[in-house]
């Protein structure tokens, strides 16, 4: 598997640790009807994701122009789950050798491979005999606003740590 942000495919020894994770940000309010009922509106969505490493060597993102959208290939997949046999990807995924969309039939003991069909952003799954329900792994390609990651380094023990915070634009 391999990271990579703004075209800077990070080197193993700058990731022998990593995590990535998502968070949800958007504009919505809550409000109350006179009666108490809760409303909830959304104007807007977008992920939030923060990407922590550690290694022998810093990850080498100096050179990036981070005043302008760099495209982060993420290494943490998000799923969707259904009960029917199709679900829209998002269109924002990566595409590269080795991060193919997977499926998943839940069968009440465990999930086991399902076939999976691609075409555009359409996933159709093929049935599983008893499945309760699918899920369809893929990984994001998220078109991002970041700062500088934050960098520190022990001489001791040649090991390297950052993180790097995200927000898709």
């Amino acid at each position: 598997m391999s990271l990579v942000i703004g075209g800077i495919e990070l080197p193993l020894y700058a990731g022998l640790e990593l995590s990535q994770t998502y968070s949800v940000i958007g504009g919505r309010s809550d409000f109350r009807l006179a009666d108490g009922a809760a409303i909830r509106q959304r104007h807007w969505q977008r992920l939030r994701t923060e990407i922590s490493g550690s290694g022998w060597m810093p990850p080498g993102l100096v050179a990036l122009d981070y005043d302008q959208p760099v495209t982060i290939l993420c290494i943490t997949q998000r799923s969707l789950v259904t009960t029917g046999l199709t679900v829209t990807l998002p269109a924002a995924r990566r595409t590269d050798a080795g991060y193919t969309p997977l499926a998943w039939a839940w069968t009440g003991g465990g999930y086991e491979p399902a076939a999976l069909a691609i075409s555009g952003d359409e996933a159709t799954i093929t049935a599983v005999t008893g499945a309760e329900h699918y899920r369809v792994d893929y990984w994001p390609a998220l078109q991002c606003i970041c700062n500088e990651p934050q960098e520190s380094g022990d001489v001791r023990d040649f090991s390297y740590q950052w993180t790097l915070t995200a927000e898709e634009t």
